[in-house]
């Protein structure tokens, strides 16, 4: 299977169903944003644009360019600090996401917004109201290759395209800030559950110790500023348990590459991804309660076959290449990644 980048959900996903990152990330097929997704997007850019206006004051500007609201002025000192700007940033977010979503949005999704947004801000004394840190970069952005013998990577697609190079990690920090001297936090938004969805289990602080996106961000961490001995990772779990507050230092990094190269290599080497089923199929995964629009019917039930069904029948039946020609989003690049919320 080919592989060229790794981004958290990404390896994620292949947890949970590698079947469903085939068709995610070699064929290029998008899941649509369902409601819960889209309300979790509407706080994070709540909480991007009060790191945005906080940083804007630490450098001294009045103002600062967001890239959907475009200018923004944080001139006015006071009403930057009060809960009428966070009511505006709620409003302006709602609005922007809402208004270009296929959803209803209902009242109380609007009310569940305001109050998670506050909810992130107010806890233990506003400790976490990103207009209380000393900020460094938010939603900042990594790509990196691994520059190891593991990491490489040559492929042919059926059609001859060669594609070569060393796997890369890519991705978007919601927020790092600068703690003291040599001391980054990063903070990462979460309005979900805090379960692993591949297991089902909750995520506890043993489990989060090994958490694939925690320890993705602390190795691109380290790229991006390897001046900085420690980074401190919390995962803030907005609507179940609060935040999640864990230490990474140099050591941990050959534990994350071992962990990254073992499903690096799994990935390439498949020849059959793995369909997973559970009850996830029907309920959350677009590609299982989604029929394929050929209206293909399946010869052992007699029904019509979901995207997932229609895919992994193809493969049995043809071969992975049949499938990567007829099968692949057309304008696909298998390096392709977009940030959260663009």
């Amino acid at each position: 299977m080919i592989i060229t980048y790794f981004r958290s959900s990404s390896y994620n996903q292949y947890s949970m169903c590698p079947h469903a990152y085939y068709l995610t990330y070699v064929l290029g097929h998008q899941s649509p944003s369902g409601v819960a997704a889209e309300k979790g997007t509407i706080v994070h850019k709540v909480m991007e644009c009060l790191a945005q206006a906080k940083l804007a004051h630490q450098d001294g500007e009045n103002h600062y360019i967001d890239d959907h609201f475009g200018k923004m002025s944080v001139k006015d000192h006071d009403y930057v600090y009060s809960d009428a700007f966070v009511d505006d940033l709620i409003e302006k977010s709602y609005e922007h996401y809402t208004s270009r979503s296929d959803h209803h949005f209902t009242p109380k999704h609007r009310k569940e917004c305001v109050k998670w947004s506050y909810d992130a801000i107010t806890f233990c004394n506003g400790a976490f109201d990103p207009r209380k840190r000393d900020i460094v970069a938010p939603e900042g952005s990594f790509d990196f290759e691994i520059d190891e013998d593991w990491a490489k990577y040559d492929y042919e697609t059926p059609d001859g395209q060669k594609i070569s190079g060393n796997l890369s990690m890519k991705g978007t920090i919601d927020l790092i800030t600068k703690v003291k001297d040599n001391v980054y936090e990063v903070i990462d938004w979460k309005t979900g559950r805090r379960l692993d969805w591949a297991t089902g289990r909750e995520k506890d602080f043993k489990k989060l110790t090994t958490d694939p996106q925690l320890r993705i961000y602390h190795y691109a961490l380290s790229k991006m500023y390897p001046d900085i001995d420690q980074f401190i990772m919390t995962i803030y779990f907005i609507k179940d348990g609060g935040p999640y507050t864990l230490a990474f230092n140099k050591s941990d990094i050959e534990d994350t590459k071992r962990m990254i190269k073992k499903r690096f290599e799994e990935i390439k080497n498949s020849e059959r991804p793995r369909l997973i089923r559970s009850w996830k199929c029907s309920r959350i995964c677009h590609f299982g309660k989604t029929l394929h629009p050929s209206g293909a019917i399946s010869s052992s039930t007699g029904e019509p076959m979901t995207i997932c069904e229609y895919t992994a029948n193809k493969i049995r039946t043809k071969g992975m290449d049949c499938s990567l020609v007829e099968d692949i989003r057309e304008g696909h690049q298998f390096d392709y990644y977009q940030n959260p919320g663009g």
